[in-house]
């Protein structure tokens, strides 16, 4: 997002903090096998996935989480520009700069956040 060096300090630090694991979500739902329900764990055997998960136990609750996104995502068939518009909106979400049209927010809100997401795309 060419506007993000833009923004306040505070408002990259917000957008780095919220959007990341989401952003991972969807990266990873591409790789997901709606046959097998299989998913990428960032490693490339099943031995290095179950050394990781040995040292790092809490990290077994990523598989639910790659499994449910990459079978939302993957079921929908989305093409790679539609899953890049997904991750903006996901971005734009975690940070709170993306309001859903039926929120009661206010208009002066919406202005600012409005201006703030115009702001990542100049």
């Amino acid at each position: 997002m060419s506007g993000f060096r833009k923004l306040p300090v505070d408002v990259q630090i917000k957008l780095a903090q919220e959007s990341v694991y989401p952003v991972a979500l969807i990266f990873h739902s591409k790789f997901y096998n709606l046959d097998t329900g299989e998913y990428n764990w960032f490693i490339n055997t099943p031995q290095e996935r179950d050394l990781v998960l040995g040292i790092l136990p809490p990290f077994a609750a990523l598989g639910s989480h790659f499994t449910s996104t990459g079978f939302a995502l993957k079921s929908l068939a989305l093409t790679d520009v539609e899953m890049a518009f997904l991750a903006v909106m996901t971005v734009l979400t975690a940070a709170g700069l993306l309001l859903p049209s039926s929120s009661s927010a206010s208009s002066a809100a919406s202005s600012s956040s409005a201006a703030a997401a115009a702001a990542l795309c100049v």
